[in-house]
């Protein structure tokens, strides 16, 4: 999904590293499961569509973000 800086593809472990890293240097706590539920969550409280929040993130339980 995100390419490195030398081309090949970053895998899952390190985004996850990189991104509770980022966190911790600006004293919050994050997960990429939390940015993929505030996505879909803002995203249909902005009059977004269910049929597209779940396309977005690929997940049967988009019901249970509101």
């Amino acid at each position: 999904m995100f390419p490195t800086t030398k081309g090949t593809q970053l895998e899952v472990r390190n985004y996850e590293r990189v991104l509770r890293e980022a966190g911790e240097r600006a004293g919050i706590h994050i997960h990429p499961h939390q940015l993929r539920n505030n996505f879909a969550k803002y995203y249909i409280l902005n009059n977004g569509s269910y049929i597209k929040t779940y396309e977005y993130v690929a997940d049967e339980t988009v019901g249970r973000l509101i």
